[in-house]
């Protein structure tokens, strides 16, 4: 029982950070949802198979949370919360079984430090899933290769790991550049791996449980015309749904955009210890501790390099390959548990990535002091802190606006705002959640999922005929 205590100080602080967490949404935050937040509610509301950018799960999530608990913003984001709180458990399992209950440890609390992590947590988005899937993949994958490389069955493992990218699929598809980590694991231990004839077996059941997990994601799109497909190949800069010329990016810029996205979003000291973990590693480390690191770096490279090379042809959000940087943790818990832990460079690093992760955690819950920097502090109040504030204020305004306005028909007006994100806001916070339709493909933006629905598209017969209020964006009608 020598290694429980710390095994469950690893539990704890999970826990722990997942409480305060709650407590802060339940008492202390000032967030009003995000205007992608508020998309997801409405789709939520719109319970279906597919919509037009991403799959179905995070939706569906909402909205059992929101059948539960009520149309709160804490309700929607509870399922980033849960997402967080699994995401920090596996995390502390996978450290746990490579390097014992100190690794558990110090991989929950670096996880938790880390600023990207704490962000996604705060918002009801799919990264958040997406990370808690990606540890689940890693997890899963772990076992998969420790089991091959002993030459034991591995049917219960492939299936496991086709399962989940079929479930990550459902959230983003990004989900499944995982699969290529797989492939480059094995083919760097293809020496030390017994190949069999069952594994072509494996892994065609395996890939007929991932088209079962997403076959209704993929009726639905080839009902209504392949949407995320289309999706998809915009972001990709092959046009799809994006409306006029392709957003070419200059290469060096967008690279260094996202090179420094991922290092502030990750925090420099995190980098600079996964560094000196890599290198202790490979000169230190035991056989079985350098293969297990090898995947931790195998099951992050190909969602990190993907997107880092798709900059140098378009512009890439930084966010993106976020998710695929939590498998990296567990080697920065490795070296600090390790000898090379009381080094001091090491020591320092590890000084400054806990302040580091505390100070933007602290400016995530309270992020009003950014607006009085010098210099910064107006641009920062214009571009992100009212990205989550005024909502409620402008929903009261539009509301009078449409109690004041007399119609014709004497039907309530239909409301109409410029820019989907705009809609989704004034729909949850309107009282009563009364339909509001973007201006949206009409006027040259591209598709979403409210051109799908009959009653939000702005062509809809059952639309036709009502008297309507146009909004501008953020600003009040």
């Amino acid at each position: 029982m020598k290694g429980a205590r710390p095994g469950l100080a690893a539990a704890a602080l999970a826990m722990g950070a997942v409480t305060l967490r709650l407590a802060y949404h339940l008492w202390f935050s000032s967030w009003e949802l995000v205007g992608d937040e508020a998309y997801y509610w409405v789709e939520s509301r719109h319970l279906d198979f597919g919509y037009v950018e991403k799959g179905p799960l995070l939706p569906w999530t909402i909205a059992l949370s929101c059948r539960l608990f009520g149309d709160t913003e804490l309700a929607v984001r509870l399922p980033a919360i849960a997402a967080f709180s699994l995401a920090a458990w596996g995390i502390g399992w996978i450290g746990l079984t490579v390097g014992g209950s100190r690794v558990a440890f110090l991989s929950v609390a670096t996880f938790c430090l880390i600023p990207a992590f704490q962000a996604n947590a705060q918002l009801a988005t799919q990264d958040a899933l997406v990370i808690a899937l990606w540890v689940a993949l890693t997890a899963a994958g772990l076992r998969l290769f420790r089991r091959w490389r002993a030459g034991s069955s591995t049917w219960g493992p492939w299936f496991l790991l086709w399962l989940l990218a079929g479930i990550g699929t459902l959230l983003k598809q990004t989900a499944v550049l995982f699969l290529p980590s797989v492939a480059l694991y094995a083919f760097l231990e293809r020496r030390r791996l017994p190949w069999r004839r069952s594994l072509v077996f494996q892994q065609l059941a395996g890939f007929a449980l991932f088209l079962a997990c997403v076959s209704p994601m993929i009726v639905w799109n080839a009902r209504h015309g392949w949407p995320m497909l289309a999706h998809t190949l915009g972001h990709l800069g092959a046009g799809g749904d994006r409306p006029g010329p392709v957003d070419r990016a200059h290469p060096v810029a967008s690279l260094l955009s996202i090179l420094g996205g991922l290092a502030g979003a990750a925090g420099p000291a995190f980098l600079l210890l996964l560094a000196f973990a890599m290198r202790q590693v490979e000169r230190e480390g035991d056989d079985r501790l350098r293969r297990e690191t090898r995947w931790l770096l195998c099951a992050a490279a190909p969602g990190v390099v993907f997107f880092v090379l798709l900059a140098l042809t378009k512009p890439v959000v930084a966010s993106w390959p976020l998710p695929a940087l939590v498998p990296l943790v567990v080697p920065v818990a490795l070296l600090l548990a390790g000898p090379r832990g009381r080094d001091r460079r090491v020591r320092t690093a590890w000084r400054v990535l806990i302040g580091y992760g505390l100070a933007a955690q602290l400016l995530l819950f309270f992020p009003a002091p950014l607006a009085r920097l010098p210099f910064f502090g107006g641009r920062i109040a214009r571009d992100v802190l009212s990205r989550f504030s005024g909502r409620r204020e402008q929903a009261r305004t539009v509301e009078a606006l449409a109690a004041g306005t007399q119609t014709a028909d004497g039907r309530p007006p239909l409301i109409v705002a410029p820019h989907y994100m705009d809609a989704s806001l004034l729909t949850f916070y309107m009282a009563g959640h009364p339909t509001v339709i973007p201006a949206g493909a009409p006027n040259g933006r591209r598709p979403t999922s409210f051109d799908v629905w009959p009653d939000t598209r702005p062509d809809s017969p059952a639309l036709a005929g009502r008297a309507r209020i146009v909004v501008g964006p953020f600003s009040g009608p």
